[in-house]
Parts: structure tokens; sequence; C-alpha cells
């Protein structure tokens, strides 16, 4: 609960969200519009200010955003501005590339034998 001074009112604080969660809620938000600002996707997702600006620093990082623009307003940009009907779950595409790899291996080897 927390106290409220100006009011003298307790609430239910409600729990955080998890990092994990906040991040797929803004990742799955760019895959579906392509690009939006940080101000579309702050206000489209329920995540905190200071949550969606930590979470867009580090997705930068990734081959997945792009920042346009070193300005606010310049939009960030999932994968060229590819617009997705259903988001895909990213977490599993790492993997799913090393699996592929594993079957291209596989099939060299046989084509080497042959």
């Amino acid at each position: 609960y927390t106290y409220s001074s100006s009011d003298g009112t307790l609430t239910e604080k409600k729990p955080r969200e998890t990092l994990e969660s906040s991040t797929t809620k803004v990742l799955n938000y760019l895959q579906t519009v392509g690009s939006a600002t940080f101000k579309e996707i702050n206000e489209n997702t329920d995540v905190s200010y200071r949550r969606t600006s930590d979470i867009l620093n580090i997705l930068k990082q990734t081959p997945l955003i792009e920042k346009t623009g070193p300005k606010k307003e310049d939009p960030f940009v999932f994968c060229g501005n590819i617009k997705l009907d259903e988001p895909i779950d990213v977490r599993t595409i790492i993997q799913d590339i090393e699996t592929e790899k594993e079957t291209i291996k596989k099939l060299k080897q046989k084509l080497n034998e042959a």
C-alpha cells in the first residue's frame, strides 16, 4: 500500500511489471506498426517512461531496432520498417537459427559423402 499525504488515503500498489513483459510489449508494438516515436511507443504500451527508455536503449544495440536520428521525435524502426500482422517471439530466433545451421551442416555432410 502507498499513503498519499495530500488526501490521507491508502491505495493498493500494483505489482511492478517484469522487464521481460515490458520488453515484449514494446517489441510487439514495434513489430505491428513498423516504426514509432518514443512518445507513441510509451503511450501505446502502458510501460513506464523510464522503463521504455531503458528497453529502447538496449534494443537499439540489436539488429532488430534502429533509431533513425538523434532527435527525440525521430522514430524507432523495426527491421527496416517491416509491419507484421502478428508479432513474433524473438526470444526463439537465435535458437531457431542455430537449429537451421545444424540442419545445413548435416545436409552438407550428406552431400560430401555422396
